[in-house]
């Protein structure tokens, strides 16, 4: 189809199109399965034009209005169900400028579009202190607006540093003119600013400890529920006091969202009017005797699903925002692997931003998914996209990799042994000869270093990490080791420096 067609179709489809509800149901009754993942995505981030090629191919053509108007009524089959219940004027997240807020002093963060396996997942990693959890709180307070900010946070400015005057938090949405913003001011307790597209958003913080029984109807918003991320001794409400306002196939939507995210070998969840059980080979486990990571993920869900079945017929259709803070906390590595795909299975219309510390928690994102965040040698809070990450990489590849940072996955020892033996390489190049006192150090550090292995088992192994190990000393800043010029220096610098050696030793670095 010609291009001109293509942008007539795309307006048609453009969430804010008079009809577009009707065309998105009449599209998902007559098209393959195949394709209906296209029509799910239009409704989730908008229309792209290669998805709209491909899905004007497979049907020839649109329908005309007065086709639309006479199939406007769903044959009722569960997958217009689902479809009714997605609210397609509901944004993603596009992007997040902070400015003052709390270590932050200026961030930008973009958002990606949905990834088929991860949905619109974002990772945020970095360094303890570097301002993940920073962001998550200035993250939901916007969303929610400053009229529900105010009921949350009792004085703004406990988030203004000290010697700033003022602060302000954005957030924009994929396909819409409109944004949310927070500000505070010196003069003011309250927040200050504007809610143009309010957001159902659920934050909790790393600990999701449960409660004992029902929580107050005050701390069980039905639209927001940040409490925990701003204290980590909050309780969840959970499963307490409302399992018996769920009709029958709402309770077995909950026991099946459950068992998708517990994925236990031989665990069946039940979900009645006055409880929720969980067994493991027909043997039932009081939720309280269960390990702290089931724990975790079953006060969460819960809590997160009374709030959707109070806003729609199931959890699996509403559109929200979820946050958690150190997300592979208390879990199992074999959940941590899998865990943010299932919670895009359990939860596919919603975007989750979630903070961590484990390269698992990352599998099944992309790279425009995870960001760094790091403090530069001023202290300044930075966010970067992960360029490298892959799939592909194993565990001890990513944690040396940027995204963690670490110089090797070995003994925590061996850090300061590393960093000290960095640091003379460093100086030796970039001030001349050392002192005698450090020349011997060095010269203990290698020996030590070499003791573990790590400094090569050949000469030729050797003179290489010798000359990597320098290179990397000179660093100031994370080098890109895909670089061609980094690549073309370290060529030259090892081949200059086996042309340094005697053609005994060159020989025998051969034969090794």
């Amino acid at each position: 189809m010609e291009s001109p067609q293509i942008e007539s179709v795309a307006q048609m489809l453009d969430h804010r199109a008079p009809h577009v509800g009707v065309l998105f149901l009449y599209l998902w009754q007559i098209i393959s399965k195949k394709h209906k993942q296209i029509v799910s995505r239009f409704i989730r981030v908008g229309v792209y034009r290669n998805g709209l090629a491909a899905l004007l191919a497979s049907i020839a053509r649109l329908p005309d209005i007065d086709e639309l108007s006479q199939s406007s009524e769903s044959d009722g089959s569960p997958a217009d169900e689902n479809l009714a219940g997605i609210s397609i004027r509901s944004r993603p997240l596009k992007s997040l400028k902070i400015v003052g807020f709390k270590g932050i002093d200026s961030i930008d963060i973009e958002f990606p579009i949905a990834s088929e396996s991860a949905g619109g997942a974002l990772a945020i990693v970095g360094q303890n202190a570097a301002g993940k959890s920073t962001i998550l709180q200035a993250l939901g307070l916007a969303l929610i607006g400053p009229e529900e900010a105010n009921k949350v946070v009792k004085d703004a400015r406990i988030f203004l540093p000290d010697g700033r005057q003022r602060s302000s938090v954005r957030v924009t949405f994929w396909g819409d003119d409109r944004s949310n913003q927070i500000d505070i001011i010196r003069e003011s307790p309250r927040f200050g600013g504007v809610a143009e597209l309010p957001v159902r958003v659920y934050g909790y913080g790393p600990y999701r400890l449960l409660a004992q029984r029902p929580l107050k109807k005050s701390k069980r918003g039905i639209r927001y529920r940040l409490a925990s991320l701003f204290d980590d001794g909050e309780r969840l409400n959970g499963y307490h006091g409302w399992l018996d306002n769920l009709s029958d196939a709402k309770r077995r939507d909950l026991a099946e969202i459950l068992e998708l995210l517990i994925t236990s070998p031989g665990t069946d969840v039940r979900v009645s009017p006055a409880n929720l059980e969980i067994t493991t080979n027909g043997r039932p486990h009081p939720l309280h005797a269960l390990s702290s990571g089931m724990q975790s993920v079953v006060s969460m869900c819960t809590d997160l699903a009374e709030a959707l079945y109070a806003t729609g017929d199931s959890a699996l259709a509403t559109n929200c925002v979820i946050l958690v803070d150190e997300l592979d906390a208390h879990l199992h590595p074999a959940w941590r692997m899998g865990i943010v795909k299932r919670l895009n299975r359990a939860f596919p219309n919603a975007q989750l931003v979630f903070s961590t510390h484990d390269p698992l928690s990352l599998r099944g994102l992309s790279a425009d998914q995870v960001q760094i965040l790091y403090r530069d040698a001023n202290g300044a809070a930075n966010a970067k996209r992960a360029d490298r990450y892959s799939d592909a990489l194993d565990v001890d590849q990513i944690l040396t990799s940027e995204i963690f940072g670490l110089f090797n996955t070995h003994a925590p020892d061996w850090e300061p042994t590393f960093k000290s033996y960095y640091d003379l390489l460093a100086k030796e190049d970039s001030a001349g000869p050392l002192l005698p006192q450090e020349r011997a150090q060095l010269d203990a550090l290698r020996v030590e270093l070499q003791a573990l292995g790590v400094l090569g088992k050949t000469r030729r192994e050797r003179l290489m990490y010798g000359v990597i190990d320098r290179l990397l000393a000179q660093q100031t800043g994370t080098i890109d080791e895909w670089d061609p010029a980094t690549i073309k220096k370290l060529a030259s610098d090892v081949q200059n420096k086996i042309d340094e050696q005697p053609v005994s030793g060159r020989d025998e670095g051969r034969g090794q």
